[in-house]
């Protein structure tokens, strides 16, 4: 639910936005420093690298969990249980990005292909030009490359994540489909997933799905402080439905949001969810999470998620959302079982082992 994640959900919709022009942006190559190999995976003849470039934006997006904003914390002897925690997290989250790539090609679109050069060429144009629907940078290169770099990335990154977005575009329409009941097309196409209503009321009920609510705060203008104490009021009460009252009482958005809740899935989203996905299932009915901070490149929140009872009504009245859920698991499911292949086919080099991630930065 970091910085990352939101990027690549933006990255996603501004695929479907890009327009031609006839104007083009050089590629900018990376250092041989940021080309350095780190850790390498295969699988079926196929061979993916961690590079540096990827590790550095990956740990920047996540450090400040560990280090609180203190780089030289990672050169105190108290840093090794933090390291291998955000070594371990920087490589599910690159395996993510791989496993999707390779599942691509498996059914039959290539990441690295000439179409998925001309969507990633027309999505820098759009992003560096803007349009009607997209803001831009009135086409200055060097500010859409300074922006790339608050982030975290440079150039190479950003394709690599334009092509897990698009690799992801595919993988959900093969198994989703592409027909719409609503607006019908000639070329719609059934999804590759098969299953029935009882296969998704089955995972509604089991232990695999999980009712939640959400409640959410803007960082920039409630304290930390304050909102732990909406949290201990919101565990203060004696039943759910209170603490659900009184937290839609407060909430910006919709409050039949708060109180109806929503469905998710062990396997429903990817390691990017992994706070939310944890506190879901670490809870029982009525328990309150502690406080999350959530930030993203486009806000800074505080979410606090209660556990809701997984009733029949919930299931009938929102039937289409749950079996969304479902289908998200099934497929997460299948993306998972390459990501452990490819993990079994890890290979580290030196130049991992001896990083020093007290010096990694942007500069």
């Amino acid at each position: 639910m970091k910085r990352l994640l939101s990027l690549i959900l933006i990255l996603c919709t501004l695929l479907s936005l890009a327009a031609c022009s006839d104007k083009t942006y050089e590629p900018v190559p990376s250092t041989d420093e940021e080309k350095k190999v780190l850790m390498t995976f295969s699988l079926e003849g196929e061979k993916y690298e961690l590079r540096y470039e990827l590790y550095r934006a990956l740990f920047l997006n996540h450090s400040a969990e560990y280090d609180k904003g203190d780089k030289s914390f990672w050169a105190t002897p108290e840093a090794e249980d933090a390291k291998q925690k955000i070594n371990a997290r920087v490589t599910s989250l690159a395996l993510d990005i791989f496993a999707a790539l390779h599942l691509s090609k498996e059914i039959g679109y290539d990441p690295y292909s000439a179409d998925a050069e001309k969507k990633i060429e027309e999505y820098i144009k759009e992003s560096v030009e803007g349009s009607d629907t997209v803001i831009g940078f009135g086409g200055d290169y060097d500010k859409y490359l300074a922006s790339l770099k608050a982030m975290n990335l440079n150039y190479s990154v950003q394709t690599l994540m334009l092509r897990y977005s698009i690799a992801c575009e595919k993988i959900n329409e093969y198994y989703r489909g592409t027909a719409d009941p609503d607006a019908p097309t000639p070329d719609m196409e059934a999804g590759a997933l098969k299953y029935t209503k009882d296969d998704v009321l089955a995972f509604y009920r089991g232990d695999d799905s999980a009712r939640i609510s959400i409640v959410v705060f803007n960082a920039d203008y409630i304290s930390h402080e304050k909102v732990e104490e909406r949290r201990d009021k919101l565990d203060s009460f004696a039943s759910l439905g209170d603490a659900l009252n009184y937290a839609a009482s407060f909430t910006p958005g919709d409050p039949e949001d708060v109180i109806n809740g929503a469905l998710i899935g062990k396997k429903s989203s990817s390691s990017f969810y992994t706070e939310v996905t944890d506190a879901a299932f670490e809870m029982g009915v009525g328990d309150v999470s502690p406080v999350i901070h959530v930030v993203t490149d486009k806000s800074s929140e505080y979410w606090i998620v209660i556990k809701m009872d997984k009733t029949e009504e919930y299931a009938e009245e929102n039937y289409e959302a749950v079996e969304d859920i479902y289908v998200s698991q099934r497929i997460n499911e299948i993306i998972d079982g390459v990501k452990t292949s490819l993990a079994d086919n890890k290979s580290e080099k030196d130049a991992f082992t001896s990083l020093d991630l007290s010096k990694i930065s942007m500069d």
